[in-house]
């Protein structure tokens, strides 16, 4: 199998000749390392960087082995879009995004000054068009890696208050202007949906939400509300998204999804990642309740055992998830959000990898007799 179909064979519901595997960015730094490259030591916002900056040639040939390297299935890749420039002020550069807030930029420090600053500036905020944002990585991916090339749009949650209100904003206005920021979120999956279009003028073969809206101790918003005024949307987001392009759906959130799950697999979306461990997310259980409904992806802890655990560890813990969550099908695999920042050590990075390849080829019937994941389940509540 290519890595493009074995991903879709997955979210498809059936089973591939091996596991998927993939995280979404993987830190410079880590790709040096593990290419033979020296490492450097400064390498910018490198999250930023992937998000906001198209990739020269150089740049993605280096990505390219990396995630051969490592038998990387997949791909995600965002709309970027360009920074304008204004006055700086005391010697720091302050530029304009695209959704039109103002970022100060200073050495280390960045300051955001949401659109939205008001509750009447939800009645007349307009969306900038999708002609504003570039897709010529997409592009790149698409047509010269046959990796499974995923798209990034969000939602109704984290997708505005990051990018319109402000997370404290959002959160007042969910309970005390509720007309007005209902209207907005409608507005807000209405416009995902025409990116996530556009995108795929340019190639892509799976839509990913990335909408966080839960933390530690569960969804940041009540889950019976969320229920009736944020699920009803996103539902409505896959389904779009499923008709008009014909591509599977996949969510990240972020967090102890516990409360939510039934929610998000009455939504139709194809997959949800992150499952963090660190956050109470218990694979054997999810596995068992939502194995069969749902694709699951992600869970191997970046928070402890990928930062400060061994090689050995790693492997170990690898054995164990795959070993609980494959059988059957419906699981890729990847760290528990994504190597972003240069904190995880290489090694066991490529450790992690190694032992996909080692025990990830079905069919999987190995006994799993020990428990070492259960050490990196940590519950808040």
């Amino acid at each position: 199998m290519t890595h493009r179909d074995r991903v879709l064979t997955v979210l498809n519901g059936g089973i591939p000749d091996k596991i998927a595997r993939g995280d979404v960015m993987y830190h410079p730094k880590i790709i040096d390392e593990a290419l033979g490259y020296k490492a450097k030591d400064d390498y910018g916002n490198a999250l930023a960087a992937w998000m906001y900056e198209r990739m020269p040639e150089e740049e993605f040939d280096r990505q390219k082995r990396f995630r051969e390297l490592i038998q990387c299935d997949l791909i995600a890749v965002f709309p970027t879009f360009i920074l304008t420039e204004e006055k700086s002020e005391g010697g720091r550069k302050v530029v304009r995004d695209v959704f039109g807030n103002r970022i100060t930029v200073h050495e280390n420090e960045t300051k955001i000054e949401h659109v939205i600053k008001a509750p009447e500036d939800m009645d007349t905020y307009a969306y900038p068009d999708v002609s504003s944002f570039g897709y010529e990585n997409i592009k790149l991916w698409s047509k010269k890696s046959n990796f499974c090339v995923l798209p990034i749009t969000d939602s109704a949650n984290f997708g505005i208050w990051f990018n319109l209100t402000g997370f404290e904003n959002y959160m007042v206005w969910f309970y005390t202007e509720r007309e007005r920021l209902l209207k907005l979120m409608r507005k807000h999956v209405e416009f995902n949906v025409e990116l996530a279009k556009e995108c795929f003028k340019y190639g892509g073969d799976v839509v990913w939400i990335g909408d966080d809206f839960a933390s530690n101790l569960g969804t940041f918003i009540n889950p019976r509300d969320m229920h009736e005024l944020y699920f009803p949307l996103l539902k409505w987001q896959v389904q779009e998204l499923k008709r008009s392009l014909g591509v599977p759906v996949v969510l990240h959130s972020d967090g102890d999804l516990t409360e939510v799950m039934d929610m998000i697999i009455e939504t139709g979306v194809d997959a949800v990642m992150a499952l963090q461990p660190f956050c109470g997310m218990d694979i054997r259980h999810i596995k068992k309740q939502y194995g069969h409904l749902i694709t699951l992806w992600g869970n191997i802890n970046i928070s402890d055992l990928l930062i400060f655990g061994t090689p050995e560890e790693v492997k170990q813990v690898v054995k164990e998830t795959i070993g609980v969550a494959a059988p059957g099908g419906r699981f890729i695999l990847s760290t528990s959000n994504s190597p972003a920042i240069p904190d995880v050590p290489t090694v066991n990075l490529l450790a992690m990898y190694e032992a996909a390849e080692e025990y990830g080829y079905y069919p999987i019937e190995y006994e799993v007799t020990t428990e070492h994941y259960r050490k990196y389940i940590r519950k808040w509540r």
